[in-house]
């Protein structure tokens, strides 16, 4: 119960794909770089921390290490977000975790949820809450995103569990 109850009104909790398990604050302190009081409705992802640490030290991510090649850095720097200044999002996000499956293109997310083993799909400027499945409605949707999570966990080596 506890868990539904400190994420009202979002579904689902840590561990899940559902907004209710990867929708976090991020809270930023940063003398004189970050406004004290500044918010931002920008959309960040956990990917998005390295590259945002190597911009602000001026480190480089390497391509390679002891002669093999390096998966390249799929995340984006916040800091233009930080100096108050926009940047251009995440085209497509993807997640996946414990066989918990999601991608999220424009206003649509495509969930795949492990207890329920079928695609749900919301439109989350109109239903941020994922309260209204709109799968049946848009199937050439739902298997567009489908097959570009696919691609993803293929090129990125995730194990995808049954």
């Amino acid at each position: 119960g506890w868990a539904y109850a400190q994420n009202t009104p979002f579904r689902r909790w840590k561990q899940w794909v559902h907004e209710g398990g990867i929708s976090t604050p991020f809270i930023v302190r940063w003398p004189d770089v970050v406004e004290a009081g500044t918010t931002s409705n920008e959309v960040g992802h956990i990917i998005d921390l390295l590259p945002t640490c190597a911009d602000i030290t001026g480190v480089e991510y390497p391509k390679s290490h002891n002669g093999h090649d390096i998966l390249p850095v799929e995340g984006l720097t916040l800091r233009p977000l930080f100096e108050g200044n926009t940047r251009t999002g995440h085209e497509t996000l993807y997640w996946e975790w414990t066989g918990n499956r999601a991608i999220r293109q424009g206003d649509w997310k495509l969930c795949w949820d492990k207890t329920v083993q079928a695609w749900e799909l919301y439109n989350l400027p109109q239903d941020r809450t994922e309260m209204h499945n709109l799968a049946d409605r848009h199937p050439d949707v739902v298997k567009q995103l489908s097959n570009m999570w696919f691609a993803w966990a293929q090129e990125t080596e995730v194990e995808v569990k049954p």
